[in-house]
């Protein structure tokens, strides 16, 4: 995936008409769900499954807590790449798709934004401290929350 470049809704409605429930609202994330939609269907032809209402069915995809949220109901075990697109949201703006980072406002909402994209509204997310463990970086924020990033290889299917 090439950060920064946007892909339209209809692109990615093109090639894959599956999503269409979801329409391509979220402008910068569309690569990484073009992405996404891609690894899907290559799992189902390695199962050797069709891509079907049967075997699939999107229910949302979102923005939540500035991270991409995917809901499906799937025949084939896909939560791995869900999980992974999800990681790689929280470090890719939400409108253009370039380099950015969870940021939050006064109210403490979320979006993960690039510095073009931050108003005076949202600044970074403010973390007390950052492990990195066998390749995942651990970060712990003031409200006591915790998140982890994991490399995009680190998720490997055996």
């Amino acid at each position: 995936m090439e950060t920064g470049k946007i892909i339209t809704p209809q692109e990615l409605l093109t090639r894959h008409p599956w999503l269409r429930p979801y329409g391509g609202a979220l402008l910068g994330w569309n690569g990484l769900i073009d992405e996404l939609a891609t690894q899907i269907e290559m799992r189902y032809a390695e199962q050797k499954i069709a891509l079907s209402v049967e075997a699939f069915h999107l229910r949302q995809v979102k923005e939540k807590f500035g991270e991409l949220r995917f809901y499906c109901v799937s025949a084939v075990p896909i939560q791995d790449l869900i999980q992974n697109a999800t990681l790689k949201s929280t470090w890719l703006c939400q409108e253009c798709g370039s380099a950015g980072c969870l940021m939050q406002n006064e109210r403490r909402w979320l979006r993960t934004l690039c510095d073009k994209h931050a108003t005076d509204e949202y600044t970074a997310r403010p973390s007390l401290k950052k492990v990195t463990v066998d390749g995942v970086t651990f970060t712990f924020f003031e409200e006591g929350q915790l998140d982890a990033v994991m490399p995009s290889d680190y998720l490997v299917i055996r």
